[in-house]
């Protein structure tokens, strides 16, 4: 068995770790030192890999020398985390992250086994590799077109927000990317408040424990306010208020980029509770169903808000059998089943889907009024 020193990628361990370190290395330009790496997954990135082993700061002192050809001269530990982002190895749906700046000596040369390019990139570079991310991830360019001229590794378009390499995502025109953005994702419909929201909490908490990303996150820091006998929930700290509308249409425009394709199939999953199915999570099934995306069912609903108009609540009737049913006990036992499968896309008809839009113009103007009478 070779040590953790003479591991080649070739004896790569068949099983993940979990366990992670990315270097960044600067020039005196300025500069970020990335690579694109010939194997999964695509994109650039700095230097990166398991720790196997080693400790952390040794596993980063590895890595360099090995991807570059850079012997360490001064490591300091700069970020750590928890990030949702797939490896090769089996059971590497996750990793526990260390970021370490480095200074090093050297010429960077990258590997002949592992690296199809490295760059020396500006921060200007690098914002228009995130921008080419950002495509990727809401289904603008396919996953072979990503692969032929890739952006940021999606986990490093993470980490440099994080880092403030990026631009701050809430002062961004283009908004935040979901982290669900990965290649397996649940988008979970459901009530996010009241009895209703512990359904919701267990099927993010089981989706978790199989290693796949949920959005949104199930445990927000929230503040409710009662309108009009509707509760609405406000991401964020009560500090600064969100406006129900503009959570709404976020979770449309969530539901919109919802991708299945081979390196990337993710589900809405509709988490309906004692067989009770509210407004918005009515209109956001619809609504996907409408795009023809991947859904599953915790049951199917019996009973529908007032507030759903009868349009909506006839096609969810019409179309949900043709989708599974996954109840939320048996989430982490049978989700995985349906990886790599094809599910039913039952086509709307024209009718169908001009009632969708018009609901989704109705409840904006509802919750734009609710908003302003409080």
């Amino acid at each position: 068995m070779p040590s953790v020193e003479t591991f080649s990628r070739k004896e790569m361990p068949s099983s993940c770790d979990n366990l992670s370190v990315g270097i960044l290395v600067f020039n005196d330009l300025g500069q970020l030192l990335l690579i694109e790496r010939k194997r999964f997954p695509p994109g650039f990135a700095p230097p990166a890999g398991h720790v196997d082993g080693d400790t952390f700061r040794k596993a980063a002192e590895r890595e360099l020398e090995e991807e570059v050809g850079l012997k360490v001269n001064d490591l300091a530990e700069i970020a750590r985390g928890k990030k949702h982002n797939p490896c090769r190895r089996r059971g590497g749906n996750f990793h526990y992250w260390r970021i370490y700046h480095a200074t090093a000596e050297g010429r960077a040369c990258g590997s002949k086994d592992e690296v199809k390019q490295l760059r020396w990139c500006s921060k200007q570079e690098i914002e228009n590799l995130a921008r080419r991310t950002e495509d990727y991830l809401c289904g603008k360019i396919s996953a072979e077109e990503f692969s032929k001229q890739p952006g940021l590794e999606p986990v490093w378009y993470e980490w440099f927000q994080n880092l403030g390499i990026l631009p701050d995502p809430a002062k961004s025109q283009r908004g935040v990317i979901p982290p669900y953005l990965y290649r397996t994702g649940a988008l979970i419909a459901g009530r996010y408040y009241g009895e209703e929201f512990t359904s919701v909490k267990k099927a993010a908490k089981a989706f978790q424990e199989i290693g796949l990303v949920v959005y949104p996150n199930p445990e927000p820091t929230v503040t409710e306010i009662t309108n009009d006998n509707d509760t609405f929930m406000f991401l964020g700290d009560g500090q600064e208020k969100k406006e129900p509308y503009q959570i709404e249409l976020g979770y449309l425009r969530a539901v919109k980029a919802l991708q299945d394709l081979p390196m990337s199939q993710q589900t809405l999953y509709v988490a309906v509770h004692g067989g009770y199915l509210g407004r918005s999570a009515g209109i956001e099934t619809a609504y996907a169903m409408s795009l023809g995306k991947r859904i599953v069912f915790s049951e199917w609903p019996k009973r529908f808000s007032d507030k759903l108009s009868p349009k909506i609540r006839k096609i969810i009737e019409t179309h949900m059998s043709e989708y599974p049913v996954i109840p939320v006990e048996e989430i982490q036992s049978e989700y995985r089943k349906l990886l790599g499968q094809v599910i039913p896309r039952p086509k709307l008809t024209e009718e169908e889907e001009i009632a969708v839009f018009c609901a989704i113009l109705a409840l904006e103007k509802d919750l734009k009024k609710s908003f302003a009478s409080t």
